[in-house]
């Protein structure tokens, strides 16, 4: 295997604002959003260089893997000084204690003895882009390609530097060579829809978040950028079900239980939508979206003092750029407190 950024989430490494979804619905005004879920990890793996002829040192206690990685490369080096996949571990494992000077001299030792590894390139790319240097990282993952073609991971990681620069594009292009290579692979379609997502092309980006589910039946991620995908092509029963599998693998997640919420609402399954924003206000008190559609949910079951106070307080908590919201709260309160009219 080769080092790879698992980057899942468009908020993981490089700060890129996410899609904010609006959607006038059978609840006028619920706002719909796609935030971060999971920030997943980098992954470390390194393949393609022949093993090192020493045995893996077992890791004492008290010592982290990194320090124990860097043990076995120290070890390994001192008998073999132009071995290139101990440079890469070691210098990964500088990067996770932050000791990015020592990493960034074991990788300048590494392309000196072979300025066009690919392995190395890759993994140089990925300290680069770790650093948020994603022009620097993008010119060693094209060196890495130029000098492996069918290196799927240089590939993957060239798209999510493209994505994270705004060239979607060519993101899609490169996560669609890692596929062509490794068909197998959930993060390149997983990645791919979030860029079809951008491009506002749902249905592709759907297409792609099934196959990351079905890859990985257990990724709370994708079952939740899922039930996003489905609310936006209108498949709202299906979003529900796909939220519901996410929430039993992360439970009691506030963004999950809002889009549920604004699914069920779609469906006009007013109590199960007020429960979904119930238990989102309850873990995220300052949600003002969570307050305005519970507000409009309770507005439509007849519930008009609640939905009042709901009113109320999304206009406390509404941020600046609310404003049109605002004006639909205040419009609403107008109406709920106007008399009623009995003609006999």
């Amino acid at each position: 295997m080769c080092e790879a950024l698992k980057w899942r989430q468009l908020h993981a490494m490089f700060p890129k604002p996410f899609l904010l979804l609006l959607l006038l619905s059978l609840i006028q005004g619920q706002v719909a959003r796609g935030k971060s879920v999971l920030d997943e990890p980098w992954t470390d793996a390194y393949s393609s260089h022949p093993a090192p002829v020493a045995s893996p040192t077992p890791t004492p206690a008290g010592k982290s893997p990194e320090e124990q990685t860097i043990a076995d490369a120290n070890m390994v080096l001192e008998f073999s000084p132009r071995d290139i996949e101990s440079y890469i571990k070691r210098a990964n494992a500088y990067t996770k204690l932050g000791k990015f000077d020592k990493a960034e001299a074991d990788f300048q030792k590494g392309l000196k003895i072979n300025p066009a590894d690919a392995y190395l390139l890759n993994s140089y790319g990925l300290f680069l882009a770790r650093q948020k240097k994603l022009d620097d990282a993008l010119a060693n993952f094209n060196k890495s390609i130029a000098a492996k073609p069918d290196y799927a991971a240089a590939r993957y990681n060239r798209g999510l530097v493209y994505a994270s620069l705004n060239r979607d594009d060519d993101a899609i292009a490169d996560y669609s060579a890692a596929l062509a290579l490794d068909p197998k692979d959930g993060d390149s379609y997983f990645n791919r829809a979030m860029a079809y997502r951008r491009q506002k092309a749902e249905d592709k980006a759907l297409a792609d978040l099934e196959q990351a589910v079905k890859l990985n039946p257990e990724d709370a991620d994708a079952l939740y950028q899922r039930g996003l995908a489905l609310i936006a092509v209108g498949r709202f029963q299906e979003a529900v079900n796909s939220f519901t599998k996410s929430l039993d693998l992360v439970p009691r997640n506030p963004d999950t239980l809002y889009n549920r919420g604004i699914a069920r609402g779609r469906l006009g399954q007013l109590d199960g939508a007020i429960a979904d924003y119930d238990q989102a206000i309850e873990i995220r008190p300052n949600d003002p979206d969570a307050y305005f559609n519970r507000a409009n949910a309770k507005r439509l079951k007849g519930l008009k003092n609640s939905a009042v106070e709901d009113y109320q307080q999304f206009m406390v908590l509404a941020p600046a750029g609310y404003e049109k919201f605002v004006e639909q709260a205040k419009k609403r309160i107008e109406e709920l407190q106007r008399p009623t009219i009995r003609l006999r």
